[in-house]
């Protein structure tokens, strides 16, 4: 139930994004998600006490909780890498790994705790409820989302909000400049009246189908590589990689190495780069993997002297850490910035429903991998992924840090060409200098 709510809550929330904004989409995810954990914590009630009494229950609250996470993956990297500058959009866009990272580690600590899964599902009902009172007192709407919609009235005021503590004349400056990106991104009206037609008319410009193609690939690749699996069955795997330790206190310890990493990985990026950091992160994933594989096939050799169990758990961790460092948070973060904002939410749901499925298929085989390949045969798979993964991003993911938005849209999009001041309509009063056009 809940890999099949997850996919659908991605396209629904791209939707969401491009009709009611962003902010609504952020605020909309915390109903699916606080009705579920609240049936999840529920006694039946439907009546009985048995455990057959609480299936239907149970799968309806884990479709909603799996929906609200479908419709929680976009949105808040889009909002932010809307609103933030340039200078902090960096770090911003990698909050969305970074608060997925401390949820996973959240529930570590609850599930070796807890013996009762109930009580764990009340815990998890707060955050919803938390999170939907800030969004209403604190969060302004998009002001990207709304100059779309022409309202720069509403777009000025939000923009003002989420600029406090700053000069009206810095604020005036950096809206003008943003004013004016949003009028050059676009000719056509991106409105209410705007069809499904017009956004598949718009992914068939370079701008739109070629991030679309990277950013699938490189959650293809996030999830083929086995960093899910590890997560997902942390347990499993530390008991299948001949770790002599308690395997829920290494799960653990994994989910705080990650949390950490993922904090690390926020700072690097403003000074290194998306692109050193996926390379880095990929051939590291790959060693990692092919060590602890290489590690689990002296079983079948008759060698004089074996490693200890240091090895295996110093390979697992390090893949952990590494895949974090890129492969893990990078798609996550990049998926606000890559796509022009006439398709971000469409592109972005759907790119996120595909990782979905991804994610779905990868962690559903796994048990069938693992008896056919035994354990060191299903990590040297995830060793080939990662390099096969590592190549696909060396070669096609693009750089995106110290560039705006229309920046990053533009050398998507490739040669283009200026056209006369007096071929573009009057815009309120907004003196533009030139309009590039996508080549036909």
């Amino acid at each position: 139930m809940t890999a099949g709510a997850t996919p659908a809550g991605c396209l629904v929330s791209g939707w969401l994004m491009d009709h009611f904004g962003r902010r609504s989409a952020v605020l909309a995810q915390n109903v699916p998600a606080l009705v579920g954990w609240l049936l999840l914590a529920a006694p039946p009630l439907l009546g009985g006490s048995g455990a057959a009494d609480s299936i239907p229950q149970i799968l309806a609250g884990r479709a909603l909780t799996g929906m609200a996470t479908g419709m929680g993956s976009v949105p808040g990297t889009v909002y932010v890498a809307e609103m933030a500058s340039k200078p902090l959009r960096v770090v911003f866009v990698t909050w969305t790994s970074i608060a997925m990272a401390i949820g996973i580690l959240f529930v570590y600590v609850l599930g070796a705790e807890l013996e009762d899964w109930r009580t764990m599902a009340a815990c998890c009902a707060a955050f919803p409820l938390a999170a939907g009172a800030l969004n209403l007192v604190i969060m302004p709407e998009s002001p990207v989302w709304l100059l779309g919609r022409r309202r720069e009235e509403a777009a000025l005021k939000a923009f003002r909000h989420l600029r406090a503590g700053c000069s009206e004349a810095a604020i005036e400056a950096e809206f003008m400049a943003l004013r004016g990106d949003e009028e050059r991104a676009r000719r056509r009206q991106v409105g209410a009246k705007r069809t499904w037609t017009d956004v598949f008319r718009d992914l068939a410009s370079p701008e739109c189908w070629k991030p679309l193609i990277i950013m699938n690939g490189f959650f293809f690749f996030q999830q083929a590589s086995g960093v899910f699996v590890v997560i997902f069955y942390a347990v499993d795997v530390v008991k299948n990689s001949g770790i002599d330790a308690d395997p829920f206190l290494v799960t653990i310890l994994i989910g705080v190495a990650r949390l950490g990493i993922t904090l690390i990985a926020g700072l690097l990026s403003t000074r290194v780069g998306r692109r050193p950091l996926a390379l880095s992160s990929g051939i590291s994933m790959t060693m990692c993997m092919f060590v602890l594989a290489t590690y689990l096939s002296l079983d079948d050799f008759d060698v004089p002297w074996r490693p200890g169990s240091w090895l295996p758990v110093s390979a697992l961790v390090g893949f952990i850490l590494c895949s974090t460092l890129g492969f893990l948070t990078l798609p996550w973060a990049m998926i606000g910035e890559v796509f022009p904002m006439r398709v971000r939410g469409a592109a972005g749901g759907f790119t996120t429903c595909m990782a979905y499925v991804f994610n779905f298929v990868v962690l559903k085989i796994y048990p069938f991998m693992e008896t056919q390949l035994r354990a060191e045969g299903v990590f040297f798979v995830y060793a080939a992924m990662s390099l096969i993964g590592t190549l696909f991003v060396g070669f096609l993911l693009p750089e995106t840090r110290g560039r705006t938005l229309r920046e990053i849209e533009e050398s998507f999009a490739g040669k283009r060409k200026a056209v006369q001041d007096d071929e573009l309509p009057e815009l309120d009063g907004l003196a533009t200098k030139e309009i590039m056009l996508e080549k036909a």
